[in-house]
């Protein structure tokens, strides 16, 4: 509870700063603990090494190692759930070994026993000089089974076995509020039972302040006006109140008058509604926090400083000061007086009364904003998956029959490789080596036999020449010449001269001669000069030639309908553009149909060409609607235009987020990773906060995208700047406690920045419980380290409050690095 408050005690161990939290998932059930989490330690105590796997000796029992055994399995535990471990105290140890004492003497596991001073715990702590303040754990183990006896290791897990497996127990010992134990175990008579005691607090269990009290020219309130301490029934309702903190900021005084002031009297009104219910201040003076004594402080009352009477409901609302024309719902009443000769430097808490019990004393906090930029790696899919490929495609050449017509030119008889080139582009086909080579040579009827065999065996030659010179490999050629008198029938019967195509050859030949029809023939006779080149080759795809063969490959299997096939081979395209190996521009060749089962094949083409810049976006945010219009099933596709809708286009209203938030929850349902989809809702979330902070809608509104945030966020995995930004927006919106944890992960983090550090340190202000851990005292010392004008600046003024000054730690901090600058040395101010 937050009343109650510390001192140091010089047993209290020093923090491991340099040893960081570790962050995992929580353990539930029964699973919490079990045997495999035995420790195997060895502990020297005096000069005796014992290791926890030893079996007990009841005639020679070394009770320091099942307390140390026992505290350090606890804290592994502590550790596994991201909680921060337990610190000794000596003050705690003495209580704990008290009440173990007590049980093996009567044989019985009690917290509680009929001694009138020594009942509770609390009694037990303050008999040792320390408060009330204490909570405790008892325990009764046998250390026999029949005769065997059982390890150190054994003892020490059963107990914490069953404490962890008891909700209350393990919320006692998971509480950050208690960072301090003390561990007790004694044996009972017979020597067969082990009676532990573990006692939990922190620094409001020391209480060695409040013997300092008379030095205070005006001494804390131990009267408290009829209050109680706190109820928890009671002051459940109000503790869960939001924003409570901020309370405390319309405390105020005019002259020596205590004034509360709100422009909210309905949230007042929400809390004091019973004739009992009421406000109170509690001053704390910087008197009180002297660095060269214990804290004057007496941990053992509800107040910390001087209490002024409690206002209760009637009184509280009888007389509203507040001007009420402008804003109906203000509200300020006086709560008190500040004391006669109360020196500079006094603090105000607000205490909030349920029934006249004192639920909390409210003390001013801080924030510290920050900033940082969100980005996660979002990518656009591809989608090589959905067809089902069950192989590698690998690229293998090979062999085929390729034919083609070279006309002969009159009087032409040589040929280079330029000429020939043309003819082979017109195959389309990829590059290829040619293995054999056959050149049938036509002539035209008219020419003598001798004269055309000759001048077409020239030409069919110079061909085979020129198509050597294109490669290294030999290729094995072979020639024939004719006359093309296939040709010449079929095309003399759509002429004058039909009857020509019913005669010999001969005979045809003789005809043409007698009649001179040669020029008036050569239109069509020129057509029937050529060679016809049949080749058969295997695809060359070395080099740079491979690009092209696996294109035709792709193309052939989209055009015989073979879609595994084409995703197979698109796939390797896409790695290998990826890699550089392949040009770009090759996408554009894919011949892919516009019908819903290519779809998954036209989004891979389409995402490529966006990846390697070869459209714009605004193109390809088109292209991908289209498709998803031709088959919304497909999950790449959907993913990619809900993208392009948040990376694209402004949220038009929360219709239109509701419409993106279905087609994500259903993304969830995919196969597409959960990592994947959250990266879009993420967006999603930040897109639709940023609508609503630019627009007057209720802050309300914007509790589910922060929830949503939540859900999806893995706070240990964040880089630097995404946690810098998600704590941005949840202070932004009031949620301290999640901005808090999102920073924490960084606090230990060698790579962290004052920005961050210091955000962090005002966090915690906002949670008394967190200005009493480890973490805060490492991030207090490293604030310090970082920018110590800053660090001395964050006790001064609306920063930190008196009260934290209770971990001794800190207030150490403070005072080795600030103290010469205060005007009275020795005070923090």
């Amino acid at each position: 509870m937050v009343f109650l408050s510390g001192s140091k005690s010089g047993n209290i161990q020093s923090n491991p700063y340099k040893t960081p939290i570790a962050f995992f998932i929580l353990f539930f059930g029964c699973s919490i603990f079990s045997i495999s989490q035995e420790l195997d330690k060895t502990y020297l105590i005096g000069e005796q090494a014992i290791n926890s796997t030893d079996a007990i000796d009841s005639e020679n029992f070394y009770p320091a190692v099942l307390e140390l055994l026992i505290q350090d399995q606890m804290n592994v535990m502590l550790e596994k759930k991201g909680i921060e471990k337990k610190k000794s105290a000596d003050l705690l140890k003495k209580s704990a070994d008290l009440q173990a004492a007590y049980m093996a003497g009567v044989g019985e596991e009690i917290l509680e026993r009929g001694d009138k001073n020594l009942a509770t715990t609390g009694d037990r702590i303050s008999s040792f000089g320390g408060s009330h303040f204490g909570e405790e754990l008892t325990a009764k183990a046998s250390i026999y089974k029949g005769t065997v006896p059982f390890t150190y290791a054994k003892v020490a897990d059963e107990i914490l076995f069953k404490w962890f497996s008891a909700p209350k127990k393990a919320g006692l010992i998971e509480n950050i509020q208690f960072n301090l134990i003390g561990v007790s175990a004694t044996l009972d008579a017979e020597r067969k039972k082990v009676f532990v005691s573990v006692v939990f607090g922190n620094y409001k269990s020391f209480n060695e302040g409040a013997a300092y009290k008379d030095q205070l020219k005006i001494p804390y309130s131990s009267k408290t006006y009829g209050l109680n301490p706190p109820d928890k029934d009671l002051c459940k309702k109000v503790l869960r109140q939001e924003n409570l903190n901020d309370l405390q900021k319309g405390l105020h005084t005019e002259g020596n008058l205590i004034y509360f002031e709100t422009d909210n009297i309905t949230q007042i009104k929400k809390i004091m509604r019973d004739k009992k219910d009421g406000l109170a201040v509690d001053i704390l003076q910087k008197t009180q926090f002297n660095c060269i004594q214990p804290n004057i402080l007496d941990h053992d009352l509800i107040n910390q400083g001087i209490l002024t009477k409690r206002v209760y409901t009637p009184k509280l609302f009888k007389k509203n000061l507040a001007d009420t024309k402008e804003n109906p719902k203000a509200f300020k009443v006086q709560l008190g007086l500040l004391p006669e000769g109360i020196q500079e430097g006094y603090e105000l808490n607000l205490v909030i009364i349920q029934n006249k019990s004192a639920c909390i004393s409210i003390p001013q906090s801080f924030i510290i904003p920050t900033s940082g930029t969100f980005t996660k790696n979002i990518k656009l899919l591809a989608d090589t998956v959905t067809l089902n490929t069950k192989f590698h495609y690998k690229p293998v050449a090979d062999s085929l029959s390729l034919s083609f017509k070279i006309p002969f030119e009159n009087k032409k008889y040589t040929y280079q490789a330029s000429d020939i080139e043309p003819f082979l582009k017109l195959l389309n086909e990829p590059a290829f080596i040619i293995c054999d080579l056959t050149i049938t040579a036509y002539s035209s009827i008219e020419g003598t036999e001798k004269e055309n065999q000759m001048l077409q065996q020239k030409r069919a030659e110079s061909i085979i020449l020129a198509l050597k010179e294109r490669q290294s490999k030999i290729i094995h050629s072979k020639i024939s010449t004719d006359y093309n008198w296939g040709d010449f029938k079929n095309d003399i019967r759509q002429s004058q001269f039909p009857q020509l195509a019913d005669m010999p050859m001969e005979e045809a030949q003789a005809y043409i001669r007698d009649n001179k029809l040669n020029k008036g023939l050569e239109p069509i006779l020129q057509n029937h000069r050529y060679a016809r080149i049949d080749m058969k080759v295997a695809y060359d795809i070395s080099g740079g030639n491979e690009q092209a063969f696996v294109l035709k490959k792709f193309n052939k299997a989209v055009a015989e309908e073979d879609r595994p096939m084409a995703l197979s081979i698109q796939k390797y395209i896409i790695k290998q553009v990826l890699s550089y190996r392949y040009k770009p521009t090759l996408l554009s060749e894919m011949n892919i149909p516009a019908e819903k089962d290519y779809v998954g094949l036209e989004m891979n083409r389409i995402w490529l060409q966006h990846f390697t810049k070869q459209i714009p976006d605004d193109e390809f945010a088109l292209k991908v609607e289209e498709l998803f219009n031709l088959n919304p099933e497909n999950e790449y596709i959907a993913f990619n235009d809900v993208y392009n809708k948040l990376t694209q286009k402004p949220l038009n209203g929360l219709k239109e987020a509701g419409l993106l938030q279905a087609r994500i929850d259903r993304l969830y349902a995919t196969s597409l990773k959960k990592e994947t989809v959250d990266g879009i809702n993420l967006k999603l979330q930040f897109k639709l906060i940023q609508f609503l902070d630019s627009t007057d809608a209720e802050p309300k509104l914007k509790l589910a995208p922060l929830e949503q945030i939540k859900q999806i966020i893995d706070i240990r995995g964040e880089s630097l700047q995404n946690s810098l930004r998600l704590a941005e927006i949840f202070i932004d919106n009031n949620d301290y406690l999640f901005a808090l944890k999102t920073l924490e992960p960084w606090v230990y983090h060698p790579n962290h920045n004052e920005a961050l550090v210091f955000a962090y340190v005002s966090l915690c202000s906002q949670y008394e419980e967190r200005m009493h851990t480890q973490i805060f005292e490492y991030a207090m010392m490293r604030a310090k380290e970082l920018n110590p004008t800053r660090f001395c600046e964050l006790f001064h003024g609306d920063f930190f409050s008196l009260k934290v000054f209770e971990n001794q730690e800190v207030k150490e901090l403070y005072c080795k690095q600030c103290q010469a600058e205060e005007k009275e040395p020795g005070n923090p101010e």
